[in-house]
């Protein structure tokens, strides 16, 4: 006689466990994103149920990531199965349903999905051991929110050639006023600062793979206000965030000492206060009239007819072709002298404006014509330096 899905579910002799469908789904996100579907040992994921919560594991060579998700637990125990067919099945479980794992190992370890009218069989696997860790006791604890931020804010400028390793992800490391995170593909430089945490012991300099700097600010963003901790040792980086734990290999380089750029910043330039938004609005209109990847993007600075206010003149030009615009409504905080003009590349300039996330931001034109161009945001505090090209 064939057994009803609710009696297999009662007289399995494995784990037993009830489960929120919407917290079981975000879990197994996460998980699924450290495996490695190449790899047959890499490819699954491990569901261990006990202490009142089910805790899903997945794990590649790199990276390693577990969270725990609160949970009826009837019976205690654990089962592997493919990281991406138990993927599709939990894509296909409504949000707001309750579901039912069993284990029934006398059947060769099949593991049993029911939520509702839903009913699934998925093949286990074996359980296996994912390596020890240790994790550290030293570590900074910043808001989550802030994280996110700096590292979408700083990503964009992630070397995409593999010219020099140490460009290739995004650099974490502490100043005498914060966290400090920052990236560059030697055309733009970027910086940006958390000057709240929470420190116990020394922080090493890492730098975060981009893609896992990626994964990173997208749990931040849903996180939003809570904190997240970070350690590192032994070019390993261990993130932890309430039920979450992640960990990953780091690039095994030194981010370059950029302070240099920061100083030919300083000094009596340019330095003014406008809307993104109309900045944006302009460059990308030029941009549509000059459709070139290597389009030049040339800021000047001139007086207006009455001499008491200035505009920002801006002109795209390649292949002969150019377009003009101008923004107006500028604060001017530094005059800097003469009226300033330099260029620089119109992704640059168009991709910058875009990462910043504040209404208001500062531009410093410097008074060396071969000196970087800056673009300033408070809060939270971000830096960005854009490589002038020849006029």
């Amino acid at each position: 006689m064939q057994e009803s899905a609710e009696e297999e579910i009662r007289v399995g002799a494995g784990m037993r466990a009830t489960i929120e469908g919407k917290a079981l789904a975000a879990a197994v996100k996460l998980a699924t994103a450290a495996t490695d579907e190449k790899n047959s040992v890499y490819s699954t994921l491990l569901l261990k149920a006990g202490d009142d919560a089910v805790e899903i594991a997945g794990a590649s060579w790199a990276r390693r990531t577990a969270v725990r998700v609160p949970a009826e637990v009837v019976t205690a125990g654990e089962i592997a199965v493919n990281a991406k067919d138990f993927s599709s099945i939990v894509a296909g479980i409504k949000g707001g349903d309750v579901v039912s794992l069993a284990d029934r190992p006398e059947k060769k370890f099949q593991l049993l999905v029911k939520a509702g009218d839903f009913m699934a069989r998925l093949r286990g696997l074996e359980p296996y051991v994912l390596p020890g860790e240790t994790w550290p006791s030293a570590g900074i604890t910043v808001e989550a929110a802030v994280l996110g931020v700096m590292l979408r804010v700083c990503r964009h400028a992630v070397a995409t050639t593999p010219m020099v390793w140490a460009l290739m992800g995004v650099s974490l490391a502490m100043g005498k006023d914060g966290l400090y995170a920052a990236a560059s593909d030697n055309r733009r430089l970027v910086e940006a600062r958390a000057p709240k945490l929470v420190r116990s012991g020394d922080f090493p300099s890492i730098i975060l793979p981009a893609d896992f700097a990626d994964e990173i600010a997208d749990l931040c963003e849903k996180l939003g206000d809570l904190p997240i901790r970070i350690s590192a040792l032994s070019q390993r980086v261990w993130i932890e965030a309430g039920a979450i734990r992640i960990s990953s290999q780091l690039l095994d380089a030194r981010f370059p000492d950029y302070q240099r750029i920061v100083d030919r910043c300083a000094g009596c330039g340019f330095d003014a206060a406008l809307l993104r938004r109309d900045c944006l609005r302009a460059i990308e209109r030029l941009g549509g009239i000059v459709p070139d990847s290597n389009r030049r993007a040339d800021l000047t600075v001139r007086m207006t007819p009455d001499g008491a206010t200035r505009r920002l003149n801006l002109s795209v030009s390649a292949d002969g072709q150019s377009a003009e615009d101008a923004v107006g409504g500028l604060t001017i905080l530094a005059s800097g002298g003469a009226a300033r003009a330099v260029s620089c590349l119109w992704g640059n300039l168009h991709s910058a404006l875009r990462a910043l996330t504040s209404q208001q931001f500062r531009l410093f034109l410097p008074p060396d014509p071969s000196a970087p161009v800056g673009l300033f945001q408070s809060d939270p505090p971000v830096s960005m330096w854009l490589s002038p090209v020849a006029r």
